[in-house]
């Protein structure tokens, strides 16, 4: 709740939802236009696949890479911004590409949100940079870090930007130097109860 805090630091290193989320706060009726004007379609969706494999913000902007961060998020399999769409190429499932693509609902949302523009940054960082930048602000502050790093298992298939042992191993050694509290959310993987066996472990059942 944006009651309790003075503000927030947003780090994403994936370049169209970090378009996504400065949009959101910085360029919010830009935004909403562009998802009003644009067809949620099978179409749009191989238009947008041009996006994952170029330097987005370069070649089209922010906007329009804050657009196909959205819609590859809403339009594909679990979310997954290099899967394949919901219903396939074929469309011939029973759920459709724009089946979870309300619009009238996200714009919403976004416009919520975006009332907190003067509280949030958003920048196009990994968490570890971030922190590591940052470390004397942080130090002795009153602040809380939350982490939600790549997954140990399944995090080369689930993201664009995923970690391998050593990252892990690299967040970790500075999580537990940090003087402020954090909390961090991923899978539930020997090794990670290794880098963390010191800490409270809370294991939550899907």
């Amino acid at each position: 709740s944006m009651g309790l805090i003075n503000g927030a630091i947003l780090a994403e290193v994936d370049p169209l939802l970090y378009a996504f989320w400065r949009c959101v706060f910085y360029s919010t009726s830009e935004l909403c236009k562009l998802i009003s004007d644009t067809p949620v379609s099978l179409q749009t969706w191989f238009e947008f696949q041009d996006y994952l494999h170029r330097q987005p913000l370069t070649k089209y902007g922010i906007r329009k890479s804050a657009m196909a961060g959205l819609f590859l998020n809403r339009m594909n399999f679990s979310g997954i911004l290099h899967a394949k769409p919901i219903g396939g190429l074929s469309q011939s499932s029973k759920y459709k590409i724009d089946c979870r693509f309300n619009k009238e609902r996200i714009v919403s949302l976004i416009r919520d949100i975006s009332k907190f523009r003067n509280r949030i940054e958003v920048v196009n960082q990994d968490a570890l940079d971030l922190l590591t930048e940052r470390s004397a602000l942080l130090r002795g502050s009153s602040c809380l870090i939350y982490i939600d790093p790549p997954y140990y298992v399944q995090g080369k298939r689930l993201y664009r930007h995923y970690y391998n042992d050593n990252d892990h191993i690299e967040l970790a050694k500075h999580l537990h130097r940090q003087d402020c509290p954090w909390l961090m959310s991923i899978d539930s993987h020997p090794r990670i109860r290794e880098l963390y066996m010191d800490r409270f472990l809370l294991d939550i059942k899907a």
